[in-house]
């Protein structure tokens, strides 16, 4: 990945492997969809840090509509509140040219739509049971989401389907694709005479424009286990119309007689989670997972995680191999694309005296290429270290960190202050003082000197009589401090005397 495309237009098409956006490095696409596609990136970082993130962005047709934009964004704020082990964690959401993307965690493995498509005449319900459990429980998770103030924002996925539940070579399932999900918020709720959802997982209530809760993401999870158990589609018809009326009229059979004809253990808890009205059927995922659980118990078929991931592994070793082999093969970050910062200068450390500002360097990473004449000399694609501010309008990668010299001042005579500004916002940090050890050796010695002689002049004033003469125009006061009482001379008669007494 040599060839670093950045700040070119996109146009209408999907961007390049090794496009850059930002310090995310675009490697290969693992997945598109009718609305956005995802990609393997990787992150760069100091000292040749690297980490795979997924990355999901809107289709360039379709970047310029506000409303799938404000879609990815609403997902970004829900997706990553949920914190669990069976969800996928959202990290960041950013924006490059005219469009958002997403940052994703990167699940190694496949989704359970390609797992199932891989294996269609065989699968063992002691693999499904534990993929189906995983997902009823970051269902569960989503469904109990709190915002700020601890109140239920009642969120319901809307799309629970095999697509968005990734199966990762650890064995563990994680729900995915908050895109359509719904909450509380009036920002979220579909205009009337618009379904979203795959039409084959939705449930009756979806169907009919009525309203929906929690229910509905379980019936669609009933749909999900149904479907991977029997190697059927339980709803599905030749067109939209029709997979639509098999939901609102199609008599929903025992998985244990149809296709595949898993054991009949499965079958009273499909026919409780499918059921079409919402009060009869398990009123929490949790509960659905519960039961799950208790008849894979029961009959011996709650396989491990190590088993499932054996299975991922075994189906797709040839695409995981390949994609393996193909990030080896990315070439180690430069140096240029560390957006680490250097270490700024040691606490010693004194700044010419002409100098008025000491800037340690900085890297910044423009939304835009430069000119030749200013390119790194290996590529043309490169991207040069700049040491002013960007404009406010361009993103910030990383913090500036200057060491500026102070004013002199009684109190410090040589002294820095460090300066951290992100976003053109500046904190004053404290102070930092430089002074060598000898001047420190001379500044106590010079101090005892000084307190040496204030000692020895008290000593003699001590011990030595005091003697002070005060003269008047009529008298003079002589003071021995050895005498018990002081002597008054008369300097002239007294008749003459200021003081107009004999």
């Amino acid at each position: 990945m040599s060839n670093i495309h950045s700040g070119v237009n996109l146009g209408g098409s999907s961007p390049p492997a090794g496009f850059r956006l930002g310090r995310y490095e675009l490697v290969l696409r693992i997945g598109s969809g009718g609305v956005g596609q995802v990609y393997l990136a990787r992150a760069t970082g100091v000292g040749g840090f690297t980490r795979l993130f997924a990355i999901k962005m809107i289709h360039p047709h379709l970047s310029s509509s506000d409303a799938f934009s404000e879609a990815l964004i609403r997902e970004a704020q829900l997706a990553s509140r949920i914190r669990h082990r069976n969800t996928v964690a959202v990290f960041d959401i950013g924006s490059h040219a005219s469009f958002h993307f997403l940052v994703m965690e990167y699940i190694e493995g496949c989704s359970l739509a390609e797992l199932c498509q891989a294996n269609r005449t065989h699968r063992p319900p002691d693999r499904l049971g534990p993929i189906i459990l995983d997902a009823l429980y970051g269902l569960q998770a989503a469904h109990e989401l709190q915002d700020d103030h601890g109140r239920q924002i009642r969120l319901i996925h809307r799309d629970f389907s095999p697509p968005n539940l990734l199966v990762g070579t650890d064995g563990t399932c994680r729900v995915t694709d908050f895109g359509i999900a719904r909450t509380d918020n009036p920002s979220s709720v579909t205009n009337p005479g618009i379904i979203k959802g795959k039409p084959s997982y939705m449930a009756p209530e979806q169907v009919t424009g009525g309203a929906i809760d929690q229910r509905t993401d379980v019936f669609a999870a009933g749909v999900v286990l149904w479907n991977a158990l029997t190697g059927k589609r339980l709803f599905d018809g030749p067109s939209e119309a029709s997979t639509l009326y098999n939901v609102l009229r199609r008599k929903v059979p025992n998985p244990s007689e149809i296709g595949l004809k898993p054991d009949p253990a499965f079958d009273p808890i499909l026919t409780k989670a499918l059921q079409r009205d919402p009060s009869q059927r398990f009123q929490t995922a949790g509960e659905m997972a519960e039961a799950l659980r208790a008849a894979l118990l029961r009959t011996g078929m709650l396989g491990s995680s190590g088993e499932v991931s054996k299975w991922v592994t075994e189906t797709f070793h040839k695409r995981l191999e390949a994609r393996r082999r193909l990030i080896c093969s990315l070439e180690p970050p430069r140096e240029d694309e560390d957006f680490g910062r250097q270490q700024l200068p040691a606490v010693g450390y004194r700044a010419p005296e002409h100098s008025a500002k000491v800037v340690a360097p900085r890297v910044f990473i423009p939304s835009r290429p430069i000119s030749k004449e200013a390119s790194h000399p290996e590529t043309s694609n490169s991207w040069q270290m700049q040491s002013h501010h960007p404009p406010a309008s361009e993103p910030r990668y990383v913090s500036e960190i200057s060491m500026v010299k102070r004013q002199p001042s009684p109190s410090m005579t040589n002294g820095f202050y460090a300066e951290n500004s992100l976003g053109g916002e500046r904190s004053q940090a404290q102070y930092l003082t430089s002074t060598s050890p000898w001047e420190s050796i001379l500044l106590v010695a010079g101090v005892a000197f000084v307190c040496s002689i204030l000692v020895a002049g008290w000593w003699i004033y001590d011990r030595e009589p005091s003697r002070f003469t005060v003269t008047r125009p009529a008298l003079e006061f002589t003071h021995e401090a050895t005498r018990p009482r002081p002597s008054v001379k008369p300097l002239v008669p007294p008749e003459k005397s200021v003081l107009g007494q004999p």
